[in-house]
């Protein structure tokens, strides 16, 4: 796990504020589960060169689409 996804949830373990964790690959959710996230979510629905992945125009569709599923879930 990143620095960044990790000091997010240290914080917010801290607040007893739950994490959704958003990531372009997940080689282990479990692990991340245990970790403590909530949630673990791949943004990336199929596969894609890392060219194609980094560009803002298909990521943000993919965060968009992803966060769209998730709320769903609680809305």
């Amino acid at each position: 796990m990143g620095k960044v996804p990790s000091g997010i949830l240290q914080e917010a373990r801290r607040q007893h504020i739950p994490v959704i964790l958003l990531a372009g690959a997940i080689e282990d959710a479990g692990i991340l589960n245990a970790a403590g996230f909530r949630g673990v979510f791949s943004i990336t629905p199929s596969p894609a060169s890392l060219e194609q992945a980094m560009q803002p125009e298909f990521a943000q569709e993919n965060i968009r689409r992803t966060v769209e599923q998730i709320c769903r879930i609680f809305f």
